[in-house]
């Protein structure tokens, strides 16, 4: 009925101000509907900034967001840059007003130095599909490897030994530091026992050969060193190799 005297009167209007005014009706009865949807409000902060971790030494933090709309919020995929970072949403949907948390964890043990890692999540609040949180900081080496913690063999034939030697060095000295044990996972890797190093003072020497039994193809695998150190336990050694079929 009111439509009806309302449309009853624009319509001794001109034309243009007539089809102006319908259209904006349209528009306004319509809005309830478009407003109607969930919005993802971050509490916290979406970077952190952890400073100076040691190599070793996992990051974990939480990023706390609320439902700010009046729609349920659906967190549909959570998704870290690399395989050294983990995250996950708790809870994944939440009603309008609650609060949720991304909870995030790098682990260092084989970075160093300065680090930027990102974790992008995707929800369904129409104006933030996307949103990006980030983890910075340093990851700082006391137990280090000489020449490098990356050890490449190259091509190996596999019928033949190829070794390399490596040194443990404790780059913050420590009274009595000392390899505990050396700890790898695959038969065909094998170490010897650490000994005093000639060229780094109290440091230790450690060989590695690849045996004859590896199997042909691209290999990556690491060799955890164990020490007495209190800042960083444990360091890695990563041996790569491309072992071909023996020559005939």
């Amino acid at each position: 009925m009111i439509w009806n005297n309302i449309e009853g009167e624009i319509s001794r209007l001109p034309i243009m101000i007539r089809t102006g005014l319908l259209a904006g009706l349209a528009l306004a009865a319509a809005a309830p509907a478009a407003w109607a949807a969930p919005k993802i409000q971050f509490i916290s902060k979406t970077t952190h900034e952890f400073k100076t971790v040691y190599q070793g030494t996992p990051v974990a933090y939480g990023f706390f967001f609320k439902n700010t709309g009046n729609q349920t919020l659906v967190i549909e995929k959570v998704q870290a840059d690399c395989g050294c970072t983990t995250a996950r949403a708790v809870p994944e949907k939440m009603a309008p007003g609650a609060k949720g948390k991304i909870s995030v964890i790098f682990d260092t043990f084989h970075y160093r130095g300065k680090q930027h890692k990102t974790v992008t999540i995707t929800t369904n609040d129409p104006h933030h599909e996307k949103v990006t949180l980030t983890l910075s900081g340093t990851v700082k080496v006391a137990v280090d490897i000489k020449p490098s913690p990356s050890i490449a063999m190259l091509t190996v034939v596999k019928s033949e030994k190829k070794t390399r030697t490596f040194t443990v060095v404790a780059l913050e000295p420590m009274k009595g530091f000392k390899v505990i044990k050396v700890e790898k996972a695959v038969p065909y890797i094998h170490v010897s026992a650490p000994r005093p190093s000639k060229k780094h003072k109290g440091g230790f020497d450690i060989t590695v050969t690849l045996g004859p039994n590896a199997p042909v193809g691209r290999l990556g695998q690491d060799i955890i060193i164990h020490t007495n150190h209190k800042r960083q336990p444990k360091a890695a050694v990563r041996v790569w190799a491309n072992v071909v079929a023996e020559r005939k």
